[in-house]
Order: structure tokens, then C-alpha cells, then sequence
């Protein structure tokens, strides 16, 4: 699988490049984002939004889940806020899989600010469509 061409399609895509999230790595069953936050991020009470939050949860999970090499789609998630990021803050996020079926894909996504302290944690599900992820 060529991961780097992953990382770079994906940080080239609208809404990823939109909300300044970075793919710094993926590899199988694994992958990495950051984001730095800034004005365009912050809620009314200056914290990081909360979909800027789950936006970075759900490419850092869809990262991992296309890190097998075809293309998927989330079936169902969910995350808990626990900490709020405020401006200025450099937010990781980093996934795991936690299982690897036949069509669908499991995936724990864990959102720390560069102190370490968990800021969120998602639990993602996708469905691998079977249809590679590159078409060349």
C-alpha cells in the first residue's frame, strides 16, 4: 500500500484541507492527524468546536480504516467529550483497530492535546466497500 500517496491525497481533500486537519501518518490499521487550532475553530466560548473535535476523530478513523487499501464507509459512530482545546492548541489524533472483519472495521480514536491530556474518544464502525482505494 502506498501510504504516502494516502497522506497526501488525503490532506489534499476539500473538507480536510477546509479545516486545516493534517494525515501525518498511516500505516495498516493505524493512522495519525493533527490540527493546530485557530479563529475558524473555536466555539462562542473560545474552546475548540465540537465538530472541528469530531471531524479530526472521524479522518483520523477513516485513515485507518482505508489503511488496508479499499475504500470505506462509516456505518456508525460515537464520542465523548472530556476536555475542552482551546485556541491555540495543538490537537493529535491518533486510532487503533480493534477489529478487522470480512466488511466491517472497528476502530478506537483517542484526541489529546500536545500536554497529553484526552481531550475526546471515539468509537468508529465502517464498512469496507471492496473497491480499491486508487483505481491505478
Amino acid at each position: 500500500m502506498d501510504y504516502k500517496r494516502m497522506i497526501d491525497e488525503r490532506n489534499a481533500s476539500g473538507y480536510i484541507n477546509h479545516l486545516d486537519i493534517n494525515v501525518v501518518e498511516i500505516r495498516e490499521g493505524y493512522a495519525k492527524t493533527e490540527v493546530l487550532i485557530g479563529d475558524g475553530h473555536i466555539n462562542p466560548m473560545g474552546a475548540a468546536h465540537g465538530g472541528l473535535i469530531f471531524s479530526l476523530a472521524d479522518v483520523t478513523a477513516g485513515s485507518c480504516a482505508n489503511s488496508f487499501g479499499n475504500k470505506a464507509s462509516t456505518l456508525n459512530s460515537s464520542i465523548n467529550f472530556l476536555a475542552p482545546a482551546m485556541k491555540g492548541s495543538k490537537l493529535t489524533g491518533e486510532s487503533k483497530l480493534l477489529k478487522n472483519g470480512k466488511t466491517v472495521k472497528v476502530i478506537d480514536v483517542e484526541i489529546k492535546d500536545e500536554s497529553g491530556k484526552m481531550v475526546a474518544r471515539g468509537n468508529f464502525s465502517f464498512f469496507d466497500l471492496g473497491e480499491p482505494l486508487f483505481e491505478d
